[in-house]
């Protein structure tokens, strides 16, 4: 699919589980590392701000007595509760680098996608959004289970392909090159700012 050219204001950037305590821990943050990862989507969060785009942030926030916790939805024998992604918790909290901003749009989910039991829809339409950019961690979890949900509800989805990782370069180099181009479009963090223009 060839780039598009995306309207910062028919537009909304959405950074995925940019967490302290998942890409920050011991995770495979794969093939990049947190530190290029996390400097890539800075980039194109910043030049977001810069056009005036909607920003949307997502994490992960359970109960501190993980009621609300839905353990079908994630790898069996992993940390996903206190005292990890609890609310309140430092793990829990957006990395340092990309800190939200008054104005932001804060969603705090359950399970693997946003759009289950969440307030984004009400905030894509309050921002006038037909497209959306999604960059995060992990390829194979947040980012499938959004692109998928956003497919089937009508929106234009990029994916940014260099501010994505998941836990192995495979998983990775799949979903990029052959899944989420048969319904979106896959840039760069270079090809996306390009797309989106000044």
């Amino acid at each position: 699919m060839a780039a598009p050219n995306i309207d910062p204001k028919r537009t909304a950037l959405i950074l995925c589980d940019f967490q302290n305590g998942l890409v920050m821990s011991q995770r495979p943050i794969e093939p990049w590392g947190a530190k290029t990862l996390i400097a890539n989507a800075k980039k194109v969060l910043d030049h977001a701000r810069k056009v005036g785009m909607a920003i949307i942030y997502v994490r992960v926030g359970y109960r501190q007595d993980l009621k609300d916790l839905a353990p079908k939805a994630f790898t069996p024998g992993e940390n996903w509760g206190s005292p990890g992604l609890a609310v309140g918790n430092v793990e829990q909290q957006i990395v340092e680098e990309l800190t939200p901003e008054p104005g932001d749009f804060i969603v705090t989910k359950h399970t693997i996608s946003p759009f289950n039991n969440t307030d984004i829809e009400v905030y894509l339409r309050r921002a006038g959004a037909e497209n959306i950019i999604l960059m995060g961690y992990s390829t194979t979890a947040v980012i499938m289970g959004s692109f998928r949900d956003a497919v089937d509800k009508d929106y234009n989805v990029a994916v940014v392909s260099d501010a994505c990782a998941a836990g192995t370069k495979e998983e990775h180099e799949v979903s990029m090159n052959l899944i989420y181009p048969r319904n979106g479009w896959v840039g760069t963090s270079d090809e996306v700012i390009a797309a989106i223009g000044s």
